[in-house]
């Protein structure tokens, strides 16, 4: 038997694609990966007139489905970036404000994601030290009055964020993706360009001028420092954030581990991600799982699809694929797609 309940999610994903424009698709298309770029370039790349991709993309932001962020390189300045998924056990009544204060205090956690299903939380954090990660959970605990029932940690080594695909709207030419990796030489950072960063980070709207002002530098020192972050790979340029939940969109963390390593079941499986419709981001981890995948999709089945399509196809590569859905955002991670 069919259950109508089954079609809701699908149903509610299709109205909320009716609701944007061919005009805001367009948009949408082209700025998630380039929100930085020249208003004039983004129009070129969407096929519109540079007022109304400006009208158009203040539209979206008021709706709440794009964030503007900073596409930074953490990699790049020697960091460690860790993968925390956990389910806490039973907890005070006052659970949700101590975790909330633990969120805001605490200077490693990076970004913070509601799921469900095997795991309630995910903490991306960024640290110098191993250390660090496994005293996270300590921390936590202490912080919180939660003791941790289920847990799985992954170092990452690499992350790929692609342009969603699925609005049907290719750009025409300029950027598909954007891998961030640690690069063969570690950036020299001082404190001027740790405050440059944290200022774009914390005003992504704003002007150039308006953010050397922030930072209490002149435009041309501050454009300056900026260059030379960008070309040793730290400063990756400004971007748009997708809020799936806005358009409905069921959005899903796919763990997968693998079974036999291979650079070519690597590649054939980075192919794969690349090219399929509903994939948004791939990490490449070490720890409880080899990769990461963010998906979107129409509804719920078609993650099972995918799923078996995975299992399926890089059977000898593959161990395992996990699926947990993602519920939102506590807070909003500055590499996160």
């Amino acid at each position: 038997m069919v259950y109508l309940s089954n079609f809701i999610p699908y149903i509610l994903f299709k109205m909320a694609m009716l609701n944007f424009t061919d005009t805001e698709r367009a948009v949408l298309s082209v700025c998630q990966l380039q929100g930085g770029a020249q208003l004039g370039y983004l129009s070129e790349q969407a096929g519109l007139s540079p007022r109304v991709t400006k009208r158009t993309l203040e539209k979206l932001e008021q709706r709440g489905v794009l964030t503007p962020y900073v596409l930074i390189n953490h990699f790049a300045q020697g960091l460690i970036e860790a993968g925390i998924y956990l389910t806490p056990g039973s907890a005070a009544a006052d659970f949700d404000r101590r975790l909330t204060h633990f969120i805001d205090g605490h200077p490693a956690i990076a970004g913070v994601t509601e799921l469900g299903g095997s795991f309630s939380l995910c903490f991306d954090l960024l640290v110098t030290e191993i250390a660090a990660v496994s005293e996270f959970l300590e921390e936590f605990t202490a912080a919180t009055g939660a003791a941790v029932l289920t847990k799985g940690i992954v170092i990452r080594t690499s992350r790929t964020v692609y342009q969603r695909k699925f609005f049907g709207i290719r750009p025409r030419t300029g950027v598909r993706s954007v891998t961030l990796s640690r690069p063969k030489e570690i950036a020299a950072i001082d404190s001027t360009d740790r405050r440059i960063l944290e200022i774009c980070t914390k005003f992504p709207r704003c002007s150039r001028r308006d953010l050397a002002r922030r930072a209490k530098l002149p435009q041309s020192t501050f454009e300056y420092r900026l260059k030379l972050l960008e070309n040793a790979g730290v400063f990756m340029g400004f971007a748009y954030a997708f809020r799936s939940l806005a358009a409905a969109a069921p959005t899903f963390r796919i763990l997968a581990e693998v079974r036999k390593p291979s650079a070519k079941g690597a590649r054939l499986f980075e192919s794969f991600c690349k090219e399929h419709r509903n994939t948004v981001t791939l990490n490449h981890s070490i720890g409880a799982w080899d990769h990461e995948i963010r998906a979107e999709f129409e509804s719920e089945p078609h993650v099972n699809e995918f799923r078996n399509q995975l299992l399926s196809e890089f059977q000898e590569y593959l161990a395992s694929v996990h699926v947990i859905s993602f519920l939102g955002t506590r807070k909003l991670s500055s590499f996160s797609p």
